[in-house]
Protein backbone atom coordinates (compact mmCIF):
# COMPACT_ATOMS: atom_id res chain seq x y z
CA UNK A 1 0.00 0.00 0.00
CA UNK A 2 2.78 2.45 0.24
CA UNK A 3 4.45 1.54 -2.32
CA UNK A 4 0.39 2.37 -4.22
CA UNK A 5 0.44 5.73 -2.34
CA UNK A 6 3.87 6.92 -3.77
CA UNK A 7 2.76 6.18 -7.09
CA UNK A 8 -0.46 7.60 -7.23
CA UNK A 9 1.24 10.97 -5.54
CA UNK A 10 3.00 10.99 -8.51
CA UNK A 11 0.32 10.45 -10.66
CA UNK A 12 -2.54 12.92 -9.80
CA UNK A 13 -2.39 16.57 -10.51
CA UNK A 14 -2.01 18.77 -7.44
CA UNK A 15 -0.92 22.21 -6.86
CA UNK A 16 2.50 22.74 -5.31
CA UNK A 17 1.31 22.93 -1.22
CA UNK A 18 -2.25 20.53 -1.70
CA UNK A 19 -2.65 16.48 -2.35
CA UNK A 20 -6.21 15.65 -2.99
CA UNK A 21 -6.72 12.75 -1.15
CA UNK A 22 -10.69 12.73 -2.16
CA UNK A 23 -12.33 9.45 -3.14
CA UNK A 24 -11.26 10.42 -6.62
CA UNK A 25 -7.23 9.30 -5.12
CA UNK A 26 -8.61 5.91 -3.72
CA UNK A 27 -10.58 4.73 -6.60
CA UNK A 28 -10.72 1.12 -7.45
CA UNK A 29 -9.98 1.38 -11.07
CA UNK A 30 -6.38 2.80 -9.79
CA UNK A 31 -5.21 0.01 -7.68
CA UNK A 32 -5.79 -2.35 -10.40
CA UNK A 33 -3.94 -0.43 -12.82
CA UNK A 34 -1.32 0.32 -10.50
CA UNK A 35 -1.39 -4.22 -9.87
CA UNK A 36 -1.08 -4.76 -13.18
CA UNK A 37 1.57 -2.48 -13.60
CA UNK A 38 3.16 -4.86 -10.45
CA UNK A 39 2.41 -7.80 -12.15
CA UNK A 40 5.71 -9.51 -12.62
CA UNK A 41 7.23 -8.30 -9.33
CA UNK A 42 4.39 -9.74 -7.28
CA UNK A 43 4.72 -13.18 -8.94
CA UNK A 44 8.53 -13.01 -8.12
CA UNK A 45 7.33 -12.27 -4.92
CA UNK A 46 5.10 -15.14 -4.55
CA UNK A 47 7.66 -17.52 -6.02
CA UNK A 48 10.08 -15.62 -3.05
CA UNK A 49 7.62 -17.14 -0.32
CA UNK A 50 6.88 -20.09 -1.81
CA UNK A 51 10.73 -21.16 -1.77
CA UNK A 52 11.12 -19.55 1.24
CA UNK A 53 8.31 -21.50 3.61
CA UNK A 54 9.35 -24.92 1.51
CA UNK A 55 13.29 -24.25 2.25
CA UNK A 56 12.42 -23.65 6.34
CA UNK A 57 9.79 -26.06 6.69
CA UNK A 58 12.08 -28.93 4.82
CA UNK A 59 14.99 -28.11 7.42
CA UNK A 60 12.51 -28.14 9.93
CA UNK A 61 11.17 -31.82 8.89
CA UNK A 62 14.67 -33.07 8.58
CA UNK A 63 15.65 -31.44 12.15
CA UNK A 64 12.51 -32.88 13.41
CA UNK A 65 13.11 -36.42 11.91
CA UNK A 66 16.71 -36.09 13.68
CA UNK A 67 15.84 -35.32 17.23
CA UNK A 68 12.81 -36.43 19.03
CA UNK A 69 12.81 -33.02 20.92
CA UNK A 70 13.27 -30.56 18.14
CA UNK A 71 9.72 -29.65 17.59
CA UNK A 72 9.05 -28.97 21.40
CA UNK A 73 12.25 -27.01 22.21
CA UNK A 74 11.89 -24.96 18.54
CA UNK A 75 7.90 -24.59 18.33
CA UNK A 76 6.02 -25.93 21.37
CA UNK A 77 2.25 -25.98 21.37
CA UNK A 78 1.11 -22.49 22.72
CA UNK A 79 -2.02 -21.85 23.86
CA UNK A 80 -4.21 -18.28 22.64
CA UNK A 81 -3.37 -15.31 23.96
CA UNK A 82 -5.36 -12.38 22.81
CA UNK A 83 -2.47 -9.81 23.34
CA UNK A 84 -0.19 -12.22 20.61
CA UNK A 85 -2.81 -13.75 18.28
CA UNK A 86 -0.17 -14.02 15.37
CA UNK A 87 2.39 -15.38 17.48
CA UNK A 88 -0.15 -18.50 18.19
CA UNK A 89 -1.38 -18.96 15.02
CA UNK A 90 2.40 -18.88 13.84
CA UNK A 91 4.14 -21.19 15.83
CA UNK A 92 1.34 -23.36 15.91
CA UNK A 93 0.77 -23.71 12.10
CA UNK A 94 4.38 -24.07 11.51
CA UNK A 95 4.20 -26.72 14.22
CA UNK A 96 1.41 -28.73 11.87
CA UNK A 97 3.43 -28.07 8.55
CA UNK A 98 6.13 -29.45 10.01
CA UNK A 99 4.60 -32.93 11.67
CA UNK A 100 2.33 -33.11 8.03
CA UNK A 101 5.22 -32.37 5.71
CA UNK A 102 5.30 -36.04 4.53
CA UNK A 103 1.52 -36.45 3.77
CA UNK A 104 0.90 -33.00 2.84
CA UNK A 105 3.99 -31.53 1.07
CA UNK A 106 4.09 -27.34 0.42
CA UNK A 107 3.07 -26.37 -3.08
CA UNK A 108 3.24 -23.64 -5.52
CA UNK A 109 1.14 -20.80 -3.85
CA UNK A 110 1.45 -21.75 0.19
CA UNK A 111 3.90 -19.13 0.82
CA UNK A 112 1.31 -16.72 0.06
CA UNK A 113 -1.50 -18.51 1.64
CA UNK A 114 0.59 -19.17 4.49
CA UNK A 115 0.63 -15.26 5.10
CA UNK A 116 -3.12 -14.64 4.35
CA UNK A 117 -4.20 -17.52 7.16
CA UNK A 118 -2.06 -16.59 9.63
CA UNK A 119 -2.93 -12.34 9.76
CA UNK A 120 -6.56 -13.04 8.46
CA UNK A 121 -7.20 -15.72 10.77
CA UNK A 122 -5.75 -13.76 13.79
CA UNK A 123 -7.56 -9.96 13.07
CA UNK A 124 -10.35 -10.84 11.40
CA UNK A 125 -13.87 -11.75 12.53
CA UNK A 126 -14.13 -14.19 9.46
CA UNK A 127 -11.87 -14.55 6.82
CA UNK A 128 -11.97 -16.63 3.40
CA UNK A 129 -8.96 -19.47 2.27
CA UNK A 130 -8.80 -22.49 0.67
CA UNK A 131 -10.33 -25.90 1.88
CA UNK A 132 -6.61 -27.09 2.78
CA UNK A 133 -5.47 -23.81 5.15
CA UNK A 134 -9.23 -23.77 6.64
CA UNK A 135 -8.68 -27.00 8.32
CA UNK A 136 -5.15 -26.44 9.24
CA UNK A 137 -6.69 -23.38 10.76
CA UNK A 138 -9.15 -25.31 12.74
CA UNK A 139 -7.02 -28.00 13.71
CA UNK A 140 -4.98 -25.41 15.72
CA UNK A 141 -5.60 -25.53 19.32
CA UNK A 142 -9.07 -24.74 21.21
CA UNK A 143 -9.91 -22.78 22.87
CA UNK A 144 -8.47 -19.88 20.57
CA UNK A 145 -10.62 -16.45 19.54
CA UNK A 146 -9.54 -16.50 15.78
CA UNK A 147 -11.77 -15.81 12.79
CA UNK A 148 -14.12 -17.55 11.55
CA UNK A 149 -12.59 -19.58 8.36
CA UNK A 150 -15.14 -20.09 5.23
CA UNK A 151 -13.84 -21.71 2.38
CA UNK A 152 -15.68 -21.65 -1.40
CA UNK A 153 -18.70 -23.70 -0.57
CA UNK A 154 -19.37 -21.97 2.45
CA UNK A 155 -19.62 -18.08 1.37
CA UNK A 156 -23.25 -18.15 1.23
CA UNK A 157 -22.87 -18.59 4.75
CA UNK A 158 -20.51 -16.51 5.74
CA UNK A 159 -22.59 -13.69 3.97
CA UNK A 160 -25.83 -14.41 5.90
CA UNK A 161 -23.18 -15.31 9.04
CA UNK A 162 -21.77 -11.54 8.97
CA UNK A 163 -25.19 -10.29 7.88
CA UNK A 164 -26.36 -12.10 11.33
CA UNK A 165 -23.62 -10.51 13.35
CA UNK A 166 -24.41 -7.08 11.90
CA UNK A 167 -27.78 -7.23 12.84
CA UNK A 168 -27.25 -8.50 16.30
CA UNK A 169 -24.51 -5.64 16.61
CA UNK A 170 -27.51 -3.09 15.69
CA UNK A 171 -29.60 -4.49 18.05
CA UNK A 172 -26.73 -4.40 21.11
CA UNK A 173 -26.02 -0.54 20.20
CA UNK A 174 -29.66 0.48 20.47
CA UNK A 175 -30.44 -1.84 23.41
CA UNK A 176 -33.62 -4.15 21.09
CA UNK A 177 -34.13 -7.60 20.70
CA UNK A 178 -32.89 -9.41 17.68
CA UNK A 179 -36.33 -11.61 17.77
Amino acid sequence: MKDYFVDRLKRVEKSPRVIDLSERFFRLGSVLDWVGEQRDSIQKGQIDLDTALTNKISRYRLQFEQSSDFLDKSFPTLPFDQKRPVTFVYVNLIRHLITKAKQHPIKQGDGIDFSHAVISSAFANAATLDKHWKRRIESLPQPNHLARIYYGPELDKMVDDVESWQKQSQHARTGTSSN
